[in-house]
């Protein structure tokens, strides 16, 4: 499932930033405070951003791929705990259909493949929860280090919002089971002082490199003031009101909508014996409070919502008719999704739409009319008992979207590659001028991180238009020409050197001469 779009270039609006921000940490080995082209950049922590640099460090600091690597391990890693988590409490067979489930939902399949530190935050989030989970059945020591463990991962990864919400699904879940007394019981001063070995050094290390304004603009501005929509944040966007996630979460956790649509009403009828429900409910209500709002920020729910899938898809009771319509309403998205490789032919790829059409029309009549041979199959993952109808039903479903997933977006990939990657277009700037020559138009964190990672090198940049006062060569991303319009009364010349279309922007690379410049020097001619 790693495979389709794992060297996909990097694509607006946030790979090329947090690429150039790796790339310049491992030159620099400055990682207590993330740098973009040379400036701080404080709006999250560094973890991501540092492992992104041993990466680079290690596979070519002007890859993609490298730090794509990152994303992947932290992908995998939550899979990893999703599977554990339900294999501990229902079996191997169950904690492979939650894996499946949260592999194939489009957010967490696309977040798992994009240079982005969300994916940290999901992994964070995810292992304390586990080792919350963990805690409430065993009460080890070593579950409350888990959580603090987790806990502080998640704040290295983006700032309070991950303690966040932990603290609102422990604290609802604290309410499910009315026992005030977890509180205390969970050792809450062994989790505070695991979770702040690794934040209070790099709190303290930023403290000492940029004073208060520093520790301000990290841990005030961009989570406190970004939460409530204050002004010095608001600016940052992504703000959007409190029913914002109710119409945006059913799209992004396609194609598994409709089957959530019965689990979580069957988790609210069964919410004393469903362990996931509070990690789902209380989190989605802090998020929608929250000023500012993304698709990706409800990703760290997933892995709760792929074991309440798995829970009301194999237990023992009988579907009513709507929900049978909903499961027959995934098989139907499933075989969508199995024709939807084909769509190659027309998209100048024959061979590779044919071949994963094949591939995925194969998978889905081989699970789909073979599901008892493989249940019974010898394997590390046997069922000693029959298994059940619904668990025969599920694990085809499961695996036949995974496949259908994986052959569609191998052609969507090779296809809109070319198309949103700004990489070629970097280069071949490089190509024609010298890095040290070009000047970057405009506060564009997209350029600045994209030109830092493929140079190598800082480059300048120009704040605004007024700030143009020096011939030379300029780079920006324009859209509707809006940039070209504003330059025309401030110039005397306009010789656009190169232009690309890039996803709904187009790239220039122009040489310009501002009105200033030669007003210079018909001043200095005798």
């Amino acid at each position: 499932m790693s495979i389709p779009g794992f060297k996909h270039g990097l694509w607006r609006p946030d790979e090329p930033r947090v690429a150039g921000i790796c790339a310049e940490m491992a030159r620099t080995h400055d990682f207590c405070v993330p740098h973009l082209n040379g400036r701080p950049f404080l709006e999250k922590p560094p973890l991501y951003f540092a492992l992104g640099a041993v990466s680079g460090s290690i596979f070519g600091l002007k890859k993609d791929t490298s730090y794509r690597i990152v994303s992947v391990f932290f992908a995998v890693l939550t899979l990893f705990i999703t599977f554990s988590m339900v294999y501990k409490r229902y079996g191997p067979i169950h904690g492979l259909i939650a894996a499946g489930i949260l592999a194939s939902s489009w957010e967490f399949f696309m977040l798992s493949r994009w240079v982005l530190v969300d994916i940290s935050l999901v992994f964070g989030v995810t292992l304390a929860m586990y080792a919350y989970l963990r805690w409430t059945e065993d009460d080890k020591i070593t579950d409350s280090i888990m959580l603090g463990l987790g806990l502080g991962l998640s704040f290295m990864a983006k700032g309070l919002v991950g303690p966040g919400i932990i603290g609102a699904a422990i604290i609802t879940d604290i309410i499910r089971r009315k026992d005030m007394g977890i509180i205390w019981k969970i050792r809450p001063f062994t989790i505070l002082l695991i979770m702040f070995i690794p934040v209070l050094p790099w709190i303290v290390g930023l403290y000492i490199r940029g004073g208060w304004p520093f520790v301000r603009d990290v841990l005030v501005v961009n989570n406190i003031m970004r939460f409530t929509g204050a002004a010095p944040a608001a600016v940052l966007g992504h703000q959007h009101g409190i029913l914002y996630y109710i119409n945006r979460f059913p799209r992004d956790l396609l194609p598994w909508t409709f089957i959530f649509i019965p689990a979580l009403l069957a988790s609210f009828r069964t919410f004393r014996k469903d362990p996931f429900v509070s990690w789902f409910i209380g989190p989605f209500i802090l998020l929608s409070i929250a000023s500012t709002k993304r698709g990706i920020y409800l990703v760290p729910l997933y892995p709760a919502v792929a074991c309440m899938i798995t829970r009301w898809l194999t237990e023992d009771t009988s579907y009513r008719p709507w929900e049978r319509l909903m499961v027959n309403i995934s098989w139907v998205i499933v075989f969508m999704g199995s024709l939807m490789p084909f769509a190659g032919i027309f998209l100048k790829r024959p061979f590779l739409g044919i071949t994963m059409g094949i591939l995925s029309l194969a998978g889905l009549f081989v699970l789909r009319n073979n599901a008892g041979a493989i249940l019974s199959l010898e394997t590390p993952f046997v069922i000693k008992n029959n298994a059940s109808l619904k668990l025969a039903n599920a694990l085809p479903l499961v695996l036949t979207m995974c496949i259908a997933l994986f052959a569609s977006t191998t052609v969507y990939f090779s296809y809109m590659t070319p198309r949103n990657d700004y990489i070629p277009f970097a280069r071949e700037v490089f190509e024609r001028v010298k890095p040290q020559d070009v000047t970057i138009l405009g506060q564009d964190e997209v350029m600045a991180g994209l030109f830092s990672m493929v140079s190598g090198t800082r480059l300048r940049d120009a704040s605004g238009l007024r700030a143009i006062k020096k011939q030379g060569y300029y780079v920006w991303a324009d859209k509707h020409n809006k940039v070209i319009k504003s330059l025309r009364p401030k110039t005397s010349k306009i010789d656009i050197i190169l232009e690309k279309k890039i996803g709904s922007r187009h790239a220039i690379l122009a040489h310009l001469i501002p009105l200033a410049s030669k007003a210079g020097k018909a001043k200095g001619k005798p």
